[in-house]
């Protein structure tokens, strides 16, 4: 009878441990990018900051990886350079919109991975942590004064995954907002908005 008991506590021990190894692999599966490397985009961004509100056209370039391991904060890409066009003021009335630009010449963008939406193994949404991001934009108002802006910090985005696992569109998440790095001239407002997004390539994400 005791034998039979430690058998018993033997085999329900034995499924613990599978159940746990079974569980900690899943949490280390990776998720793959195809085809990966370097990727173009274009996009529009609304710029909104005080009384302000702007928007530009803009194209981005960077790298994504063909690979990461599916835990937040795992490096996914980094946008190394941009530029905008097309700069207009939408309010407040009056104002000439001189340039916003993205990345700083010098300065990247670091993608991070923070989590997937739907249920494994199909998934329609990779949400993405952009760190460092920055911002320079540079208005003129009707008096002919210049007013010039530096903003830096994170923000959260949202890669949307097709029914055919094909990732092309990106969005910003709504209620982010990046703090006033420093006041290049005039006036700032201690903080922006940013929303809109851009599209790339298309890349292909699958469970590994």
């Amino acid at each position: 009878m005791p034998t039979r008991r430690k058998l018993a506590l033997i085999a329900v021990a034995a499924v613990i441990v599978l159940a746990v190894l079974t569980a900690q692999a899943g949490a280390l599966r990776s998720l793959n990018f195809s085809p990966g490397g370097e990727i173009m985009a274009t996009g529009r961004w609304v710029i909104t900051g005080g009384a302000a509100e702007f928007t530009a056209n803009i194209t981005l370039r960077g790298t994504i990886a063909r690979a990461i391991a599916k835990r937040a904060g795992a490096h996914i890409g980094t946008i190394t350079g941009g530029a905008a066009r097309e700069c207009a003021v939408r309010r407040p009335a009056g104002w000439t919109c001189v340039y916003t630009t993205g990345p700083l010449v010098g300065e990247t963008w670091d993608i991070a991975y923070s989590s997937f939406l739907g249920t494994l193994p199909t998934i329609t949404g990779v949400l993405l942590t952009i760190n460092e991001e920055t911002f320079l934009t540079s208005e003129r108002e009707p008096l002919g004064r210049t007013i010039e802006c530096l903003y830096k910090g994170r923000t959260a985005v949202l890669g949307r995954v097709n029914g055919e696992r094909l990732l092309n569109e990106i969005t910003y998440l709504t209620g982010d907002s990046m703090p006033l790095f420093r006041i290049l001239e005039g006036a700032c407002p201690e903080s922006i908005g940013i929303s809109g997004g851009w599209t790339f390539t298309t890349e292909r994400v699958t469970l590994i």
